[in-house]
């Protein structure tokens, strides 16, 4: 008799616990392909299962205890996450016991299933279609869309549009673990639609893709889509309507203005977005005027932002509506109305980065350079972008000295890393970083002077590779923690007294954190102290230092094991 998983296996991937592993939708799933007797060649021990699983395609399962816990691996996409699948799920409740299998026994072999359907007789065949067309509501609008093609006639799309309804359907929430399942599920049914599109019924796919676009938003938001699987069901979406619109050439006034709405109030998923470009050859020059027409007339209601009205800088809204006329603008290959859109908001300095470089592609760079002043002027030198273009510019034409006055004064308002950073390129570029340098110290220690310690000065000459002269300064005014173990790392080879204290409060801070990580991390430094201790004269005191960590911390197991390992 083949061996059976143990007692504690069951217990471990019993019916409740798999569903706390892979979440509610996963496990139904599991359960299904179970019950389905998808299982196959399931092989167990006391504490080990191993089993392939027929889905889409054939995947292996392994579960096991370890460590007296459950673990698993599976071969499909979700369970190379390292996430609870619902192959895993389905082999769990067949090695447990916890269902029995409707179809087979778990062992049976596989059948060569093309040779057996190439024996029966049309008659089996044709009830075996039939059968399985009334128990399968979407095999079933396969069929007769199939038949409606070889007719002439349109397929019944109310078996496709609850398909999708019911693919989209939440049920509540869709958590990260059931993502995977629930979008896959989704994208099934819609290459039910390119087959529909392969049979020629391309403005029924039209609008089947336009009813799951609405479906697909209002699912979004209540699913977990970290992962963007809700993205290339957006785009599976795109490609099918775009495809679908060439093939059925719709009046274009009308496709103008369903994409126009579509692109003007498109929500998060976005499935619409850019639709002016994408679908310009298929609206042609009638849509695209009509296109036009009903921008223009919501753009010239649209009051212009300048400095100051941040607050009415951004809305889904004005964002879509000056996507589009940006893409009028683009399309009419007319770099002066690019401008004239990209100017109807002027409430960041961004705005001026945007309208120069239109203009420099235009190799107008005296004007990218006025509006790029202009932005400088309206905004101040906070934006590095818009700092930058100017300073190029002046570059390009050889005034250098003018690139460095305005890095600089970017430097003044916001001493910085990274200004400091640009400030040094544009100034060694032109010979004229020692004297800059001088001056740029005396105002970071000056704006030191308000500061709660000389982090940005320790920075500034770690930068410069003043070592002893940021570690003077940290010791002077402190530091960001970060910065004191750079300082330890750049000074210990000639400076372990001065290393040894600080490694030792990580030391400290790690073994805190009292985890596994923590505890790699603390043993490594206090090799790397170990190191140091003879170099600076005090090899002696590193066996009573270890010794007091050992003692403190006697009742952490997992760390006195690393102590061990090492002879500690």
């Amino acid at each position: 008799m083949p061996e059976q998983p143990n007692r504690t296996f069951r217990r471990m991937f019993s019916r409740r616990e798999l569903e706390s592993l892979a979440g509610r939708r996963t496990f139904e799933r599991g359960h299904d392909y179970a019950l389905d007797g998808r299982v196959h060649r399931l092989k167990a021990t006391s504490e080990q299962v191993d089993a392939k699983v027929r889905g889409s395609a054939s995947y292996q399962v392994r579960l096991w205890i370890e460590d007296e816990e459950a673990a698993w691996a599976c071969t499909c996409p979700v369970g190379r996450e390292e996430r609870f699948c619902k192959h895993a799920v389905a082999v769990g409740l067949v090695a447990a016991g916890s269902v029995e299998p409707e179809h087979g026994d778990g062992n049976t072999d596989e059948v060569n299933l093309a040779d057996y359907v190439a024996d029966l007789d049309h008659q089996a065949l044709v009830d075996m279609l039939l059968e399985r067309a009334a128990a399968d509501d979407l095999f079933d609008a396969r069929l007769r869309a199939a038949a409606a093609s070889k007719s002439g006639g349109r397929p019944d799309l109310t078996s496709y549009r609850q398909a999708l309804a019911a693919a989209f359907e939440t049920d509540g929430y869709v958590d990260y673990r059931e993502a995977y399942d629930y979008t896959t599920g989704i994208r099934s049914v819609l290459n039910e639609l390119q087959l529909l599109l392969d049979e020629g019924h391309s403005e029924d796919v039209m609008a089947l893709s336009e009813y799951a676009a609405d479906l697909a938003e209002e699912a979004l938001g209540f699913i977990d889509d970290s992962d963007g699987g809700m993205s290339l069901v957006a785009e599976q979406l795109r490609d099918l309507h775009l495809t679908a619109c060439e093939q059925a050439r719709p009046e274009p006034i009308t496709l103008a203005h369903k994409l126009y709405e579509r692109e003007r109030h498109g929500g998060d998923l976005e499935v619409f977005y850019g639709a002016l470009e994408t679908y310009a050859d298929v609206l042609g020059e009638v849509g695209l005027a009509e296109y036009r027409r009903l921008a223009q007339a919501e753009w010239d209601e649209l009051s212009p932002l300048g400095p100051g009205d941040s607050e009415h800088t951004w809305s889904s809204g004005r964002f879509h509506l000056t996507l589009i006329m940006l893409s009028l603008a683009d399309l009419s290959g007319d770099v002066d109305t690019v401008v004239e859109v990209l100017a109807h908001d002027q409430s960041s300095a961004y705005q001026f980065v945007k309208i120069a470089e239109a203009l420099q592609g235009a190799t107008r760079h005296d004007e990218a350079l006025d509006w790029a002043l202009m932005g400088l002027s309206l905004h101040g030198y906070h934006d590095h972008r818009l700092v930058e273009l100017v300073a190029q510019e002046h570059h390009r034409v050889g005034r250098s000295d003018d690139a460095v006055a305005v890095v600089w004064r970017a430097f003044e308002e916001s001493p910085g890393v990274e200004t400091y950073r640009r400030l040094k390129e544009h100034a060694e570029r032109t010979g004229l970083w020692p004297e800059r340098h001088d001056r740029a110290l005396a105002l970071l220690r000056k704006h030191t002077n308000n500061q709660r310690d000389r982090s940005l000065l320790v920075a500034i000459l770690l930068l410069d590779g003043e070592v002893d002269q940021a570690w003077a300064e940290a010791i002077a005014g402190g530091c960001r923690r970060d910065q004191w173990l750079e300082l330890a790392r750049r000074r210990e080879d000639d400076h372990p007294d001065d290393a040894i204290p600080l490694w030792r409060e990580e030391v400290t801070r790690e073994i805190a954190a009292m985890s596994n990580p923590s505890y790699a991390n603390a043993v490594a430094l206090i090799e790397r102290i170990g190191r140091l201790m003879p170099a600076a004269g005090r090899g002696d005191e590193f066996a009573s230092y270890v010794a007091g960590l050992a003692t403190e911390h006697r009742r952490k197991r997992n760390l006195m094991k690393l102590f061990a390992e090492r002879g500690w």
